[in-house]
């Protein structure tokens, strides 16, 4: 629910930027929702461990591409740099899902940086687009036009692109030195 609310908001600022908290209100639903289904269940002792693995990772999956599609539909964000954060953290969930198969050990936060963090970083670009003024016209970079607020969005991307390929090539040292190479 937190997602639609924050996605649908950020395409309402197309009418009225002041939809901007109503998106940071949806990432407060969303990051609750996603916070207190786990935990309820394992209050009441009713926890099905690969179900809601199943389920939560899946709905995180669709919560992003939510957002991510509300964002780029709005005044603020392109399209196309909307999808590369979205490439981005996809990449990252992908990388987290493989070693949650190979460790046994499921990890959900890097340098630090997870999906509460995440969320508040949302919030507070959020806070910035609202106060910033938004009617300046498209910045020339390289030849392509591109929004103001896409260069916020474009360091989060690369971000996210650089936190993966870190722990790529990280793990893959670490696979390799567990698991070396044969030779016949």
């Amino acid at each position: 629910m937190g997602a639609v609310i924050a996605g649908g908001a950020y395409i309402l600022t197309n009418q009225a930027k002041g939809y901007l908290w109503l998106s940071s209100f949806g990432f407060i639903v969303n990051w609750l929702g996603d916070s207190l289904d786990g935990t309820l269940a394992r209050i009441r002792e009713i926890e099905r461990p690969r179900y809601g693995f199943f389920i939560d990772h899946n709905m995180d999956a669709l919560t992003a591409l939510v957002i991510a599609i509300g964002a780029g539909l709005s005044p603020f964000v392109s399209f196309a740099v909307a999808l590369l954060v979205l490439i981005g953290y996809y990449l990252l969930c992908i990388f987290t899902y493989i070693n949650t198969y190979l460790k046994e050990v499921f990890k959900i936060s890097y340098g630090g940086f997870g999906p509460t963090e995440l969320r508040l970083s949302l919030i507070l670009l959020n806070g910035l687009f609202f106060f910033l003024d938004t009617k300046n016209p498209p910045i020339q970079v390289l030849g392509i036009g591109l929004k103001f607020f896409d260069l916020f969005a474009l360091v989060v991307a690369l971000f996210l692109f650089i936190l993966y390929f870190y722990f790529l090539f990280s793990a893959r040292r670490e696979y390799e030195r567990t698991e070396p190479r044969k030779f016949a």
